[in-house]
């Protein structure tokens, strides 16, 4: 898969196509640091949705957690007020989206 920098029309077009797209460096640095200390916080004091999936014999774990960004201030930031919200709308070509779901992936090792 091809990878981009920015929404541009050819990023569109990979997204209609493929279903997917890979979107590198169009988070600042600054909103992956508030992600990170919002993933902590729900692995700290897990939410009824979170899960640990780690295998006995594993030597990391493999956490996740959903439903998760209205109780956790920082995902709900992200979500809400970081460039994702209109980078998602650029892709899917809207003037208007709703949040349904979220949910955050860790595979610490």
């Amino acid at each position: 898969m091809k990878s981009f920098t920015d929404v541009s029309t050819e990023a569109i077009a990979s997204y209609r196509e493929q279903g997917a797209v890979c979107l590198r460096q169009v988070i600042d640095d600054e909103w992956i640091e508030t992600c990170r200390r919002g993933v902590r916080k729900s692995i700290d004091n897990p939410g009824t949705f979170f899960r640990d999936y780690t295998a006995d014999d594993s030597p990391g774990r493999y956490l996740f957690d959903y439903w998760i960004w209205q109780a956790i201030p920082e995902l709900r930031r992200f979500s809400l007020e970081s460039r994702l919200p209109g980078i998602i709308a650029e892709l899917l070509q809207v003037d208007h989206l709703s949040q349904l779901m979220d949910q955050w992936f860790r595979r610490e090792e």
